[in-house]
């Protein structure tokens, strides 16, 4: 609720009492209509504004109209409808206290039930000037001279605002055209791009586009609600997912210091110190993640492999088994996991932990590689070989598959055969140069010198100390 942010209690109630005008007027006229109602769309006013006043006294010949009558009469019906919209409305003027937000169209639900009985009454004295049952009602040709346009008018308008419902981004852009100081609309546009046309665009070059929009939103956001909490956290993740890490960093450490309850923002803080190599910096920040909220599996996940990477294996265990714990379907918890008990030459319990991964996704190359990786650091040379046949079968362009595969073959002595995985690898990734040595020894191997000789050669531009044995 945005009055929350005025300038002082007159204000508050001043603008509130605002809000309420716009409330009668939206019940004569609803347009334009909007799906949100936040920050700087209905600007502060005190009680100097004229709209202020004429509301105030609007109200009050409302409720000293329906006190008089029902005084005169407790089963008048003007009385009734006067005072039920009254009542009704009473519990969202943030005029006594504040309600979740400054203003929605959906708070008319109920009063314009008083509204409509007040109208139907007068029409029924003015019009029709006369008591009438349904039939007689539709042969009077004063009424339905007022309520057939009223009907076509608002069935238009209701039809047209229908056509803005067709999905979240069409709604927040239409309404953001009608309330461009709204902050909120700012937001979720921004977001909405960020999370789902980004996600459905195939298109690369588009999908950069979408964010570079998506960020334009949130930035214009901010403009208007500079400690918009949230605003700060979802536009450090779109800068996250174009690789602006400075950018990033900054507006995650905004949102942690605007709220003590961010830990999306610190969870994402510590992924952006993690892609930039600060992995002490990432693990301090997945850390107080998880102090935020104990329950958070991702950041538990997160800082599992932060531990990996700093080859602190007991904590990265100790953090994928807290994940797996809180949620024993985080499938990617076990890979990790895996990966940390071979790091840790727990082989049992590295192929144990990557097998859960392939029963729950038995095409999933990536666990299908690493299963294969344990074999081949076990000595299991054929199981392994056998998946690193079938994770470049399932994908012909997975480099580290071949590289494995050439390890695997040459421990096998099948020389030729390493030689050939080896080139593949080179052949879709010129740049892994590690696997060069292994050609050398085994056209060694093979007793071709003369071969061994000029592997021997290129793998020395890479690597000074390596010889041939």
């Amino acid at each position: 609720n945005s009055l929350a942010a005025a300038p002082g209690l007159m204000v508050r109630i001043a603008t509130a009492i605002l809000v309420l005008g716009i409330y009668i007027k939206l019940l004569f006229l609803p347009y334009p209509l909007n799906c949100d109602y936040a920050y700087n769309s209905i600007p502060f006013v005190g009680f100097g504004n004229i709209w202020v006043l004429l509301t105030i006294v609007i109200y009050a010949l409302i409720g000293g109209l329906g006190v008089y009558r029902l005084i005169k009469n407790k089963k008048d019906p003007w009385a009734f409808g006067l005072l039920f919209f009254l009542a009704t409305m009473a519990l969202f003027t943030n005029v006594f206290f504040l309600t979740g937000s400054q203003m929605g169209e959906r708070f008319l639900f109920f009063s314009s039930v008083g509204f409509c009985l007040v109208v139907a009454l007068a029409i029924e004295k003015w019009i029709i000037k006369s008591e009438v049952s349904f039939p007689l009602f539709l042969q009077n040709k004063p009424a339905l001279g007022v309520l057939i346009p009223i009907c076509l008018i608002f069935s238009v308008l209701t039809i047209a605002r229908n056509n803005d419902w067709k999905d979240n981004y069409t709604l927040y852009k239409t309404d953001l055209e009608k309330a461009p100081n709204d902050c909120r609309l700012y937001f979720y546009l921004g977001d909405e791009m960020s999370e789902n046309t980004y996600a459905a665009e195939p298109d690369t070059a588009k999908q950069r586009q979408i964010l570079n929009q998506s960020i334009a939103y949130m930035r214009k956001s901010l403009e208007i609600f500079p400690d918009y909490t949230d605003e700060h956290t979802e536009l450090g993740k779109a800068y996250l997912m174009v690789a602006n890490y400075d950018s990033a960093i900054y507006h995650f450490k905004r949102a942690i210091a605007l709220s003590p309850y961010q830990s999306i923002a610190a969870n994402n803080l510590g992924t952006a110190y993690l892609r930039t190599g600060k992995l002490k910096d990432a693990i301090a920040a997945y850390n107080l993640a998880i102090t935020i909220n104990a329950g958070f599996v991702a950041a538990y996940y997160n800082l599992g492999c932060s531990y990996i990477q700093t080859m602190q294996i007991d904590s990265a265990v100790y953090s994928l088994n807290k994940a797996l714990a809180l949620d024993p379907n985080y499938i990617s918890a076990y890979m990790q996991l895996g990966i940390a008990y071979y790091s840790n030459n727990k082989l049992d319990l590295a192929a144990a932990n990557v097998k859960k991964v392939l029963e729950a996704d038995p095409n999933n190359v990536d666990a299908m590689n690493t299963l294969g990786a344990i074999y081949l650091k076990s000595g299991k040379f054929p199981e392994a070989l056998e998946l690193f046949k079938k994770t470049v079968a399932l994908n012909p362009k997975y480099v580290n598959g071949y590289s494995n595969m050439g390890h695997c073959y040459f421990q096998m002595k099948q020389y030729q055969a390493a030689i050939d995985a080896i080139n593949k690898e080179l052949s879709l990734n010129p740049g892994a140069v590690n696997d060069i040595p292994y050609i050398a020894l085994c056209y060694q191997a093979m007793g071709n010198r003369e071969m061994a000789l000029k592997y021997e050669a290129i793998a020395k531009q890479y690597y000074a100390n390596f010889k041939l044995p």
